[in-house]
């Protein structure tokens, strides 16, 4: 239950439009800083997530690094950018393609992978154009919300900072989802109507059922308090019995897997 913060104001790749170049080297350079830039700050959000990261997630940034430092994927984006095309829409196109590629996959798994994608483009074109970060309020958390909210985004804020995310486009399946869930933090993925909440507004985020409330009235907020403290009762009682051996009233012992 808290006011939400819209941190993509600007920097979405795919709202590119066609644009040409006179100038293909200039705009190979400007794509190498960006790039550059976004591998700092995978870095920086490594290290802020620190014990925090799992070892799924963990492996992501290790996957953007090999694909920024690759040829395959800067490499199509220079070659677009030397037919002339602008490094943005060079960038848009060739992200497009990745995404094609993951969409026709039949594993949900795989298919979700088009995410990690459409934020890395994000991230570099974000740099292109030198968008700025949006702040939180200093003195209260937050709910951060955007049409892809990202692993990279989450880092960016101190975790004390942040009261639970709400994405336009996403799924449970997204690293985002398992570092929200690894942070204890309420999140929302594939939210259809997330553009209709105002920059500011309260909002009630159910993880459990994928909503959100927006302007709740103070009788709902309490209802929503009220489960609040039940589920913090819940999860310290479950947290107390993880180490304990699995053995049943009668004397078995059996194995526990959980994914």
């Amino acid at each position: 239950i808290c006011r939400v913060v819209f941190i993509h104001e600007e920097g979405e790749l795919l709202k590119v439009t066609d644009m040409e170049t006179e100038d293909p080297d200039a705009e190979i350079v400007k794509f190498r800083e960006a790039v550059e830039k976004t591998l700092q700050d995978l870095d920086g959000a490594r290290e802020q997530l620190g014990s925090n990261l799992a070892g799924d997630v963990a492996e992501v940034f290790t996957v953007y690094e090999l694909l920024l430092k690759g040829e395959e994927f800067c490499g199509a984006v220079e070659a677009a950018i030397g037919g002339n095309l602008s490094a943005a829409t060079a960038l848009r196109n060739v992200v497009l393609e990745y995404v094609g590629r993951f969409d026709s996959m039949s594993d949900d798994y795989f298919r979700a992978r088009k995410e990690d994608i459409q934020i890395l483009g994000n991230r570099i074109y974000g740099h292109l154009i030198e968008a700025s970060g949006k702040e939180l309020p200093e003195d209260e958390t937050a709910v951060i919300a955007g049409r892809l909210v990202s692993i990279a985004d989450i880092a960016k804020y101190p975790v004390e900072k942040l009261a639970g995310i709400v994405s336009g486009e996403g799924s449970v399946l997204s690293h985002t989802a398992l570092l929200a869930k690894a942070l204890r933090l309420p999140a929302v993925m594939g939210l259809d109507h997330y553009s209709e909440l105002r920059d500011g507004e309260l909002v009630i985020v159910d993880g459990y059922r994928g909503t959100t409330v927006a302007s709740p009235s103070e009788a709902v907020c309490e209802e929503y308090r009220r489960l609040i403290r039940e589920d913090r009762v819940l999860s310290d009682d479950l947290a107390r019995l993880k180490d304990e051996p699995a053995v049943t009233t009668d004397g078995v012992r059996v194995r526990l897997l959980a994914n």
